[in-house]
């Protein structure tokens, strides 16, 4: 059987990759997951993980647990909210994320995906890597099915549910729920309840899997396009 080492962006991340991803493809591969050390204080010996470091650092520690690693396939479980300039191909100006996404995150993607294979080649190892950049972060694949929010928190009232679906209702295709520091999908979720406020930690596993994978699967392209890839090695 496989095994999939997932560098992700934060605990949550970790949590997904480790619990509901390995559930539904149990038996099939096996995931381990990480989050990417953002710094580290080398007098008391403490790190922060959880988010995204420059590009430099993201790219030494791929490097460093391919090479320490004993797994076949390492991919990436990171935003594209927020994304630093420094990754490969990230510094385009354009920012209207709207038009051909795809085309951009693929791009992204291939740049990234070159620029480690490039390391790769000078060790002796079997590892394969492909990246992957999650459209516009972890949060979106909770827009697949909103109602499912109240069978998680029972506080959030259908009012407060109505608002949020209405303030989406100008996306046909919830990856492109967007790319704002006011309005991305995280936001959009914060802002939306009176009571229990949203927590990524407490609510957004729970909700995942109370919506089902296969379900978000039918509204996230690119999404499937990775468990499709992740299922093409098995």
């Amino acid at each position: 059987m496989k095994t999939i080492y997932v560098m992700c962006e934060g605990s949550t991340e970790v949590s997904f990759v480790n619990s509901v991803l390995n559930e539904y493809l149990h038996g099939r591969i096996t995931f381990i997951a990480k989050t990417f050390v953002t710094s580290s204080n080398h007098k008391t010996g403490s790190v922060n993980k959880g988010g995204i470091p420059n590009y430099i650092s993201v790219k030494n520690q791929i490097i460093n647990t391919i090479r320490t690693s004993s797994c076949d396939y390492i991919t990436t479980m990171i935003d594209y909210y927020g994304l630093r300039k420094d990754f490969p191909g990230n510094d385009n100006k354009a920012e209207n994320d709207s038009i051909n996404i795809y085309n951009k995150i693929d791009f992204l993607e291939n740049e990234f995906n070159k620029d480690i294979k490039t390391c790769i080649n000078q060790y002796n190892t079997r590892t394969e890597f492909f990246a992957y950049f999650q459209l516009h972060e972890f949060e979106t694949l909770l827009y697949t099915d909103l109602d499912k929010l109240q069978e998680v928190e029972p506080e959030w009232h259908n009012k407060e549910i109505k608002k949020l679906k209405d303030s989406i209702k100008q996306y046909n295709n919830i990856e492109l729920i967007n790319n704002s520091p006011d309005t991305a999908p995280s936001k959009r979720l914060q802002n939306a309840f009176s009571n229990t406020k949203y927590s990524k930690t407490i609510h957004s596993n729970l909700i995942i899997k109370s919506i089902g994978i296969n379900n978000i699967r039918e509204k996230c392209e690119h999404f499937n396009q990775w468990l499709n890839k992740i299922e093409s090695i098995i």
